[in-house]
């Protein structure tokens, strides 16, 4: 399990953007935070990542503090970010990004072309594209590429900031296709996105985030009841 406890972080002084927040992710589990913009919500995934350090509170993995512990040494314990921006390079070609992606392996070249040609399975569309440059795939199958580059390293947490920004519905869907399809790997996802009707179909537990506080929480059945656990 990933897990913040009691988490406040600022960006300057005193100023908190999270004030005292405490989620959970459990493989095989979907939890999406939602609320709106300038909650906090970006900010939880980057801290959860590593990205930022928090003035108070703790981050565990499977009960092992690693709230000082860098993003790539994260990686390696299986916890993987899907930043909202592009992290892909547009001048490389779809095969050369998925090989980037495998860096935690990279003197293993058997292993990184049996991964890659996982990844090709798994997101059929890219291989299509594998010889074409990044840059000039759609916006949706640049997310797609953004999928296959974390699924590269067998993740155990994926932390997923708006997949769907910029999307035309149409991709939208698509993109949430994708991942209805990794809700069965055992993986844990913790997702961020506007697309509150698409995120709640995925998920098992929602948190509701408002002014750096986590005012709502519970099952997704609940919030469908209108029983949602407010504060």
């Amino acid at each position: 399990m990933l897990q913040a406890e009691n988490l406040s972080v600022a960006y300057i002084g005193d100023i908190l953007v999270l004030d005292g927040v405490s989620v959970q992710v459990e493989q095989g589990k979907v939890h999406a935070v939602i609320g709106p913009n300038g909650a906090g919500k970006s900010t939880l995934l980057k801290t959860l990542f590593g990205f930022l350090k928090p003035k108070t509170g703790e981050i565990l993995l499977d009960g092992t503090k690693i709230t000082s512990t860098a993003p790539h040494e994260r990686i390696r314990m299986g916890v993987f970010y899907i930043p909202q921006e592009s992290g892909i390079f547009g001048s490389m070609t779809v095969k050369e990004n998925l090989e980037l992606a495998a860096w935690l392996f990279r003197g293993n070249k058997a292993l990184v072309t049996e991964r890659v040609e996982a990844v090709l399975n798994q997101f059929p569309r890219l291989r299509e594209r594998l010889y074409t440059k990044a840059g000039k795939l759609s916006g949706g199958e640049q997310k797609f590429l953004e999928l296959a580059k974390a699924m590269m390293n067998e993740p155990r947490y994926l932390l997923i900031d708006e997949p769907t920004v910029g999307l035309s519905p149409a991709m939208a869907n698509m993109v949430y296709e994708e991942l209805r399809k990794l809700t069965g790997k055992d993986i844990g996802i913790l997702i961020v996105d506007q697309y509150v009707d698409q995120v709640l179909e995925i998920a098992d537990y929602v948190y509701y985030v408002e002014l750096g506080r986590v005012k709502a929480e519970g099952p997704v059945d609940y919030i469908r009841r209108g029983e949602f656990l407010f504060e």
